[in-house]
């Protein structure tokens, strides 16, 4: 079972146990193949996931009231699995995610440097 706070490590699991493969392993032209379908498999999902929003917002539409988190959770899926490939760990990853987010909490704020 997958959990968000171990997304990295339980993807590269997942294909290990699915495929047979650790994406960490695959090298040369085979990893270039690799992170090229994990990254249009991502842009899929992400063009999905817009379809789910009703994108474009300029559209007309209805309130929106429907659950997105299936596609959401495709996106996690092929990014953890990009991640996994790269050498980005989760704590990589969450350490990343906090000075982003110190960063623009900062420029919320008014703080442009930083």
């Amino acid at each position: 079972m997958m959990r968000i706070e171990n997304l990295v490590a339980d993807c590269r699991t997942a294909q290990i146990d699915y495929y047979g493969t650790d994406p960490a392993s695959v090298a040369g032209v085979d990893r270039k193949r690799y992170l090229t379908a994990k990254v249009a498999g991502l842009a899929t999902e992400v063009g999905e996931l817009s379809q789910e929003l009703d994108w474009p917002m300029w559209k007309d539409r209805d309130e929106f009231d429907h659950d997105i988190s299936m596609e959401a959770a495709d996106v996690l899926i092929f990014l953890g699995n990009i991640l996994a490939a790269t050498g980005v760990s989760d704590e990589i990853l969450q350490t990343a995610l906090d000075v982003k987010d110190r960063r623009n909490r900062r420029r919320a704020i008014g703080r442009a440097d930083a």
